[in-house]
């Protein structure tokens, strides 16, 4: 007896509780109060930290060299030709980790810049920001009004942030992003930047180069000749990018955007 009239106590009260669940679902939660005074000095601070893994990545880089693998003399009535064969180099997994850091770097000081922004229009703390890169508008709006990736932020500040999309042109953004894929550290490509001057021994008579990225061709006039050869490398994604330059780049037009936004918060 006691346990129906527990039960029918429990389904009495049913109604009332899903209608409080389901009015408390559609006020949303305010964020509390934004403690400090909100600047740029985070956004900073990351891309300052980008630039460090980039000098790190730099020196990484360096070593990596084409190695001299195959020489043949071949002799002709003028004088001889010597063929050097290089193979290309594997690039060590710590490159691509490295990549990631100055990446996550890069976009964390765009998410700070969002959070920023945030709590000087709203003066509230706002969770859950990010920056959004989208290739299509409405992918930008879902991230924004769905998603509440701008949450807090005024509608000037809104349209300065779609600015900066892809779809608007933003070539920078649209690289950050596609290089930001894990994937893109997996799938490097050595390449050689160019032969230097090699150190030659011998006569010093007419000299004619040839050469591709895996083989170089030097044909010496007259008495043969001595070549030190020494190849530099340059590490690009799958597509073609260097690695380096591309990053560099994005770091550029990050500071600069950093910047631009810098009189909002003075």
């Amino acid at each position: 007896m006691r346990l129906a009239q527990f039960f029918a106590g429990v389904f009495q009260s049913l109604p009332r509780c899903v209608h409080q669940i389901h009015l408390s679902s559609r006020v949303p939660k305010m964020p509390p109060p934004f403690k400090g005074k909100p600047s740029l000095a985070e956004a900073k601070e990351r891309l300052s930290r980008a630039g460090e893994h980039l000098d790190e990545l730099k020196r990484a880089i360096e070593p990596i060299k084409f190695k001299l693998t195959h020489q043949q003399s071949q002799k002709f009535d003028t004088g001889h030709m010597e063929v050097m064969i290089f193979s290309p180099p594997e690039v060590p997994p710590r490159i691509g980790t490295i990549i990631g850091d100055v990446c996550y770097n890069l976009r964390a000081a765009l998410d700070y810049l969002v959070f920023n922004l945030s709590a000087h229009d709203s003066g509230l703390d706002y969770q859950g920001t990010q920056f959004p890169i989208e290739n299509r508008p409405k992918d930008f709006r879902y991230r924004v009004e769905a998603r509440g990736l701008l949450g807090g932020m005024n509608p000037s500040h809104r349209a300065l942030i779609e600015g900066l999309q892809p779809y608007k042109g933003c070539d920078w953004a649209k690289t950050l992003k596609m290089v930001s894929n894990p994937d893109k550290h997996r799938n490097l490509t050595p390449v050689q930047a160019g032969t230097e001057p090699p150190r030659m021994s011998g006569p010093a008579t007419d000299l004619v180069e040839a050469g591709s990225p895996e083989v170089s061709a030097k044909i010496f006039a007259g008495t043969k000749m001595q070549a030190d050869v020494t190849v530099a490398t340059k590490i690009t994604f799958a597509d073609g990018l260097p690695v380096v330059q591309t990053l560099e780049e994005i770091q550029t037009q990050i500071a600069s955007t950093l910047d631009a936004f810098q009189p909002e918060f003075e």
